[in-house]
């Protein structure tokens, strides 16, 4: 993807975990920064760095963002209930 389109996601993005990652991309793609120095600007481990980069690679923007978790839901259906 051309560091213009990251760009237009970025700024039209809402989740700030996304956001953060996708400023990861951006850094690294079009700043031409190494991944280590990103890394420590953003006050993240290498290895975190490394895994939404390597995510990005793979998955494109899709990568960046979390996968469903399983197990018990964290709210109530009432509805369900009553």
């Amino acid at each position: 993807m051309k560091p213009t389109a990251l760009a237009k996601a970025y700024r039209n993005e809402h989740d700030t975990h996304v956001k953060e990652r996708l400023l990861l991309i951006l850094r690294i793609s079009s700043d031409k920064q190494h991944i280590e120095s990103v890394a420590s600007e953003l006050h993240r481990s290498r290895a975190w760095s490394y895994k939404w980069f390597k995510r990005y690679n793979d998955k494109g923007l899709d990568g960046l963002r979390d996968k469903p978790r399983i197990g018990r839901p964290s709210f109530v259906d009432w509805d369900m209930i009553l």
